[in-house]
């Protein structure tokens, strides 16, 4: 985590903190940022000098984070919102806690991203709505009847965070919700020369990679829904979407068994899942689990399983045995692939097993390596950069011969040997260009073109949907609509 002089100069590296869910500048310049886990503190204070961030607030029994952190002026309670697992609007709420006593309380359910202003208001945002309400400092707590005063706020409805801020003197910034056209995506072929195939041409809110499955006749997608996310399967031939999940927690991140029968998929506090491919039966828990786990890679045998785990603050990467008892999956004890202070994840097997591509950001920002893999054997000896200039998402060929990632708007590829525990990677070349994928690809199993989920939408809505909107004079509107003492 760094900072910048508004005014422009070089940025200042604050500490190490690869979680961070909002952060506001307290009286003294210290920073008090949000985050959470299993075992981390909601809230964090970090000094504007940088170092060590110590805890300032513990997570309550049931809750997943602490977001939108805010000391109050006069430095004597903290707001901030609270989720609650499974995260959804409905487990959210915006809370208060006295720093002298810690006496807490909940101000207002099922709303999010509190801010607290100088003109004395309270405000939050239901969904795109934001909402005022003049606060009692030193009651802690709101005053007559909230008002409506925006409503097209941009937010995530996973957690219901909306996308503003306002200054000390009265300006109000935020970003605007457009009619969610340019949020919809297709899904498509791409192959080296560009050219783009239809593969799923109905538009949807697709979130993540598409994984194509071993025969490359179905593909498994997570798709949202308002709060909800769940992971559905399409098989072109008969263009006819299959859905494995129902609601409750937010799945993500599909993974195919090798014999194409199993879709294994996150969630968001709850583990990791498996479910049939065909949608007979319901879901059924691989590994039950309060930190946020996400499936990325299957052995060719499928007898290993590799996935990001964010606990402590720090995603980083396991493995688990995975067995085929015929009437299902099960996994044997799980185990950490790497212990480091650095943000490592996208673990990917390599076709004979042998390796893992992953990422980390090690060198001060996200870059591809590989290392050697042999089950139950920690990590250890040589690791190999891949990519030279930034790079994330890595998948091998199947041909055994190349690596690719993806580095900006270009999947690039490495082609490579190995040879006993040696690994020598050549200078990375452009695979494909142009493409407009912020959630990575997937190969098809001849290696020749890959699945992405590419944005639809002309190019001017697609700037609606980018567009900042800047407020003057925002606390004479607010006292205006929400008088506050009356």
């Amino acid at each position: 985590m760094s900072k910048v002089p508004v005014d422009g100069g070089s940025a200042v590296l604050l500490g190490e903190l690869s979680v961070m869910l909002g952060g506001h500048w307290d009286e003294q310049g210290n920073l008090v940022i949000g985050t959470g886990g299993p075992s981390s503190p909601g809230v964090l204070r970090m000094s504007s000098t940088g170092g060590l961030a110590t805890p300032m607030l513990e997570l309550a029994s049931g809750e997943l984070v602490h977001v939108s952190p805010q000391i109050l002026p006069g430095g004597k309670a903290l707001l901030f919102q609270a989720v609650r697992k499974p995260p959804s609007q409905d487990n959210s709420s915006v809370d208060v806690v006295s720093l002298a006593d810690g006496h807490r309380k909940t101000l207002v359910r099922g709303v999010g991203s509190p801010r607290y202003v100088l003109s004395g208001h309270l405000l939050y945002t239901n969904k795109s709505t934001m909402f005022a309400v003049p606060f009692d400092l030193e009651r802690l707590e709101t005053r007559g009847t909230a008002v409506a005063v925006l409503d097209d706020v941009a937010y995530d409805a996973v957690g219901n965070a909306a996308q503003f801020d306002v200054s000390q003197r009265g300006t109000l910034v935020y970003r605007r919700r457009s009619g969610g056209a340019s949020s919809s995506a297709t899904v498509q072929w791409l192959d080296p020369t560009g050219k783009q195939v239809p593969l799923l041409a109905k538009p949807g809110a697709y979130v993540g990679t598409p994984r194509v499955s071993p025969d490359g006749k179905r593909i498994a997608i997570a798709i949202k829904d308002g709060a909800n996310q769940d992971i559905w399967v399409y098989e072109p031939q008969r263009d006819a979407m299959t859905r494995l999940t129902f609601g409750g927690p937010i799945f993500a991140n599909p993974v195919w068994s090798r014999d194409g029968r199993y879709v294994v998929f996150g969630s968001f506090g709850g583990g990791v899942f498996w479910s049939r491919a065909d949608g007979a039966g319901r879901p059924q828990v691989l590994m039950s689990s309060q930190s946020l786990q996400l499936p990325t890679s299957l052995t060719l045998d499928g007898k290993r399983l590799a996935y990001t785990q964010v606990a402590d603050g720090a995603p980083q990467i396991w493995t688990v045995p995975i067995q085929d008892n015929g009437g299902g999956l099960k996994a044997a004890a799980p185990e950490r692939f790497l212990t480091t202070k650095f943000i490592d994840g996208d673990a990917a097997f390599s076709p004979d097993g042998r390796w893992i591509a992953y990422t980390s950001n090690e060198s001060g920002r996200l870059e591809v390596y590989v290392r050697a893999f042999a089950a139950s054997v920690p990590a250890g000896g040589a690791r190999w950069p891949i990519s030279n200039s930034g790079g994330g998402a890595p998948g091998w060929s199947p041909n055994g011969r190349e690596l690719l990632y993806l580095a900006g708007d270009q999947i690039m590829t490495v082609g490579y040997t190995a040879s006993g525990d040696s690994f020598v990677a050549e200078k990375p070349r452009v695979w494909a260009a142009g493409v407009r994928s912020g959630s990575g690809f997937d190969l098809a199993p001849d290696g020749r073109r890959v699945a992405v989920s590419v944005a639809v939408g002309t190019p001017d809505v697609q700037r609606q949907e980018h567009s900042v909107v800047f407020v003057l004079n925002f606390f004479d509107e607010l006292r205006r609509r929400a008088p506050v003492g009356q």
